[in-house]
């Protein structure tokens, strides 16, 4: 038998999980057809079109994790590099903080002062997929905003952990 206060828990539980799984960057209300009907979309992976995605990258901007590690191991310049989040420091990278705090992206501003702005530069926080992230936004969108034009995004598309140090890339000791 369903009671009111299961019922209720249901509903909470449901809207909680909608809530974690949208953001007002992630969603975009469509309009069409003759009624004018309404529609809400949630943004996939991006396209080589960042305004088409609804992110500040494009595609071509997002540097594989073998990629990057390839890079530390001399196989290639190696990029700038900059930790935005909490969850671990790649080798080589410089630990800004995360890039939801005002804090932080004066940090990375001051940290970018002096490089080349052809220079490729790296961010990553890690901490959990892409679409949820708090970090990354504001992180990459700073590099753009500074004139940046190899802004590279590490694709952690899962987090830190399962992308990089699963697979025994080099991390700061």
């Amino acid at each position: 038998m369903v009671t009111p206060f299961r019922s209720f828990l249901f509903l909470t539980a449901l809207l909680g999980a909608w809530a974690c799984t949208s953001t007002p960057e992630q969603t975009a209300t469509v309009s069409g057809g003759a009624a004018g009907n309404t529609s809400t979309a949630t943004a996939a992976l991006p396209t080589d079109d960042a305004s088409a995605s609804g992110e500040p990258w494009q595609a071509s901007e997002l540097l594989a994790p073998a990629a990057l590690a390839a890079q530390l191991n001399g196989k290639g310049p190696a990029p700038a590099i900059f930790d935005m989040g909490p969850a671990g420091t790649i080798k080589g990278a410089r630990k800004i903080g995360p890039a939801q705090e005002e804090a932080s992206l004066v940090k990375l501003k001051a940290a970018l002062v002096g490089l080349p702005k052809d220079q490729p530069v790296v961010v990553y926080c890690g901490c959990c997929p892409f679409e949820p992230c708090p970090n990354i936004r504001p992180a990459f969108r700073l590099l753009k905003a500074e004139g940046f034009t190899q802004p590279r995004l590490l694709n952690l598309a899962h987090n830190l952990k399962a992308d990089w140090i699963d697979a025994g890339y080099p991390m700061e000791k």
